[in-house]
This record gives structure tokens, C-alpha cells and sequence, in this order.
């Protein structure tokens, strides 16, 4: 269940944000799915066939929601394997943690 439809409206609205970061090595495959998953909302949009002076931010949520129950990220999600990251200690770690 969509919790908040408003995250996915305001994804639709500005998803031009996205584009920069399609190109950068290090985003281009989260973007991806970004795209991916925005494009599966976009063809929802499209097939509810309305004119532009129809919609409302209350039908477009309508929208998204019924959309949403249908979502199967399998379908449109590349999925990661588990991020690994390993960390250095400082040498003097306790100096972290000094209070100002």
C-alpha cells in the first residue's frame, strides 16, 4: 500500500532533476530505476485519458494510488546486490568524540 502518494506526485512533477545525474557513473543505474518506475506512472497518467483542464492534484493522488497497488518492483527495478563498505579508523579516534 502507497503510504504517500504526495512523494510520487512531486517525482512526476520535477523529474527533470533526475537528468543530470543519469549520465554520472556513480548514479547512472539508480536513476535508472528512478526513470523506470517514474515511466510506469507516467503510462498510468496517460492511459486514465483525460484532458489537461480534468486534472487535479486530488485525481492525479487518485491516480498514483490505484497505480501503486498495481506496482510490482520486480517488473520495473533493477535490484542491487548488497552494498559492502569498509571503514578506516583514524589514529586518534577518541578525538572524534571530544565534545566541543
Amino acid at each position: 500500500k502507497l503510504r504517500n502518494p504526495e512523494v510520487v506526485y512531486a517525482l512526476l512533477h520535477r523529474q527533470e532533476l533526475f537528468e543530470p545525474f543519469a549520465q554520472h557513473p556513480r548514479f547512472a543505474e539508480l536513476v535508472l530505476n528512478i526513470k523506470n518506475v517514474l515511466a510506469y506512472f507516467n503510462r498510468s497518467m496517460d492511459a486514465a485519458g483525460m484532458d489537461a483542464a480534468q486534472w487535479t492534484t486530488e485525481r492525479v493522488t487518485e491516480v498514483i494510488t490505484a497505480a501503486a497497488a498495481k506496482f510490482r518492483a520486480e517488473s520495473h527495478v533493477r535490484v542491487f546486490q548488497e552494498l559492502r563498505f569498509t571503514y578506516e579508523e583514524e589514529t586518534s579516534p577518541e578525538e572524534f568524540f571530544v565534545p566541543y
